[in-house]
């Protein structure tokens, strides 16, 4: 029950979910460009 790992693990999580929605409102507005 390591406070900092928790963190350390949360702060990743959501990295990666913020990451992963930036990266499809980028593709999305590049498909509706080229569509």
């Amino acid at each position: 029950m390591n406070l900092f790992l928790e963190i350390l693990r949360a702060t990743a999580y959501l990295a990666s979910i913020t990451r992963s929605v930036l990266y499809a409102i980028w593709w999305w507005k590049e498909y509706k460009q080229n569509g």
